[in-house]
């Protein structure tokens, strides 16, 4: 039994010329598993996904502040001229929004598309109104075309006769109002 643990000892290596275990060379993984790991990764599925959308991609601080700036008041206007278009009576007020509307429509016409969706897209990337489109079409509602400047002038329209309308609803039901009183004094 001694002869045993003696040839044991002489066959191992002395503990000086073995290699540390971090300079060890790894096993060999062919090209293709290596392609799989890499794919099947999550992380960097998840890090290629948004280091290629299109406001990350070149980030640059001060011009996120500015489209955020002048989305906010893409925003507010529409929130606004629906509001007003909703809620207000009163003909002289939505005759001043429809002057609005019209002059956003007369500049989408001679600049091919919104001022304000033209300088989103200058320091985002991407306009509201194509991240709109990119959810509708995620929906499975889309347009007919991909032209912004087609949809934001059939917008223009559509808005404009809604005010446009209402305004005449309004003057006919206060003439009719006006044709009862008168018809009532008479009687």
């Amino acid at each position: 039994m001694t002869k045993d643990i003696h040839t044991q000892k002489d066959t191992q290596k002395p503990k000086d010329t073995q290699k540390p275990k971090d300079t060890q060379k790894p096993p060999k993984v062919s090209k293709k598993k290596c392609k799989q790991i890499q794919s099947s990764n999550f992380v960097r599925i998840c890090s290629d996904y948004f280091s290629n959308l299109p406001f990350i991609k070149n980030f640059n601080l001060m011009n996120f502040i500015k489209g955020k700036y002048y989305l906010t008041i893409h925003s507010l206007l529409v929130i606004a001229v629906v509001f007003i278009t909703l809620f207000n009576t009163s003909i002289v007020h939505l005759t001043v929004l429809l002057i609005i509307v019209t002059l956003d429509a007369f500049s989408i016409v001679v600049l091919h598309g919104c001022p304000l969706t033209q300088l989103e897209k200058k320091y985002l990337g991407i306009s509201g109104m194509e991240f709109h489109n990119v959810f509708l079409k995620h929906m499975k509602i889309c347009y007919q075309c991909d032209h912004e400047y087609e949809k934001q002038i059939e917008l223009m329209i559509n808005v404009w006769s809604i005010i446009v309308f209402k305004i005449l609803t309004i003057i006919l039901l206060n003439t009719y109002h006006a044709i009862k009183n008168v018809s009532c004094r008479v009687v």
